[in-house]
């Protein structure tokens, strides 16, 4: 008998992401690894929109499995290009937020996380478009989207740096007015301080802004979001953190799979932490269980 063949692994690294450095990823790939199943690539990005040109070019040439090293806005990026594949897809987190690893119970710490790969138990998950750009987690519009935007100027990652341009940004930013349309219903109108298109449960960081978000579900959790009146904001603040943000009255929670929003003032969106100018109608919907995923178990 010949000898089975070995799963082909590619590791797209971006060495920006977050505050840990990812010099020596490498060997601590080769450390844990198994190399008697595995023959495998490590290959830093150089630039924006690298990931995906790297992962793009892995489904072309016979890849069993990519591997995102890096954070939320990483993991697009790479997801994008696998999204409908055979191709396997791994996160091993190192950005500032890891809202999808958090929400799939993926180890922070990388060395445990390099173990599911070993492990080998994949799930397809749902993703997403807005206006044709594919997304893992989330993506919104309102005071998230120019919280993202913000952040990206700045070029200081970390949860301190995102945190100070909240608090900064809170009390001068005014709700804006929208026309959402859920499943081709009749559309409502709604002053929102933001609203978040949920796959995942979580913008990063443990803010869960969607307990009940679910990854094979078919839908899309529907945040909408009042700003809070400074009397109420501690409560606010503190349901996101014990993962009971739907018991709040200032946020509604609606579930779709498809959703057009008519008119968006901001004119920036958050797709998965990344900010994006889209100053025309948007429209989301799901691409159900089109992305085979590496996670700790099988369901």
């Amino acid at each position: 008998m010949g000898e089975l063949r070995k799963t082909r692994v590619l590791f797209i690294v971006n060495p920006i992401s977050g505050i840990n450095r990812k010099n020596r990823f490498p060997d601590l790939v080769a450390k844990k690894l198994d190399q008697s199943r595995y023959d495998y690539e490590v290959i830093f990005t150089q630039h924006q929109g690298h990931a995906t040109e790297l992962a793009s070019k892995a489904v072309a040439q016979g890849y069993d499995l990519v591997v995102a090293v890096g954070g939320d806005g990483t993991i697009n990026e790479i997801a994008r290009a696998l999204i409908g594949t055979r191709v396997g897809f791994g996160i091993i987190p190192s950005g500032s937020g890891n809202g999808l690893a958090r929400h799939l119970n993926i180890p922070l710490n990388q060395r445990k996380a390099l173990q599911i790969i070993n492990k080998e138990n994949y799930q397809l998950i749902d993703t997403a478009t807005i206006n044709g750009h594919r997304f893992c987690s989330l993506s919104g519009v309102g005071f998230d989207a120019m919280v993202a935007e913000k952040f990206a100027q700045t070029g200081i990652r970390g949860f301190f740096s995102y945190l100070r341009i909240i608090i900064l940004e809170y009390f001068q930013y005014n709700p804006k007015t929208y026309q959402i349309i859920l499943d081709d219903k009749e559309a409502i109108t709604e002053e929102a301080f933001f609203i978040t298109f949920a796959n995942s449960n979580q913008f990063g960081y443990g803010v869960i802004i969607a307990p009940e978000a679910d990854l094979q579900d078919g839908l899309l959790d529907v945040c909408i979001v009042k700003k809070p009146e400074k009397s109420s904001l501690l409560r606010v603040i503190y349901l996101v953190m014990r993962n009971q943000a739907h018991r709040s009255n200032l946020i509604q929670i609606q579930h779709a799979s498809k959703i057009k929003l008519i008119g968006n003032p901001n004119y920036f969106v958050n797709i998965d932490g990344d900010p994006l100018r889209m100053n025309e109608d948007i429209e989301v919907s799901v691409n159900p269980k089109s992305l085979k995923i590496l996670t700790l178990k099988k369901r």
